[in-house]
């Protein structure tokens, strides 16, 4: 997981949903000052796109990661 390049909320991602590539995602887990080293291997819940979604600057996002924090 790394900081999206010029957005200051958003995280780029790469997960395993076990196809044979990784999926990316981009997610606005970082809105919430999610510090990055607190989402290493952590359980998600992951809503995957029907087809891949162009956000700014190029970035395909395949998905939308939901997560709770207890």
């Amino acid at each position: 997981m790394e900081k999206l390049p010029n957005h200051v909320s958003l995280y780029l991602e790469k997960i395993d949903v076990g196809d044979p590539e990784l999926w990316t995602v981009v997610s606005g887990l970082a809105v919430n000052h999610i510090p990055i080293e607190e989402t290493k291997d952590r359980l998600i819940l992951l809503f995957c796109n029907d087809a891949p979604v162009q956000l700014e600057g190029g970035v395909m996002s395949s998905g939308e990661v939901l997560c709770a924090w207890g």
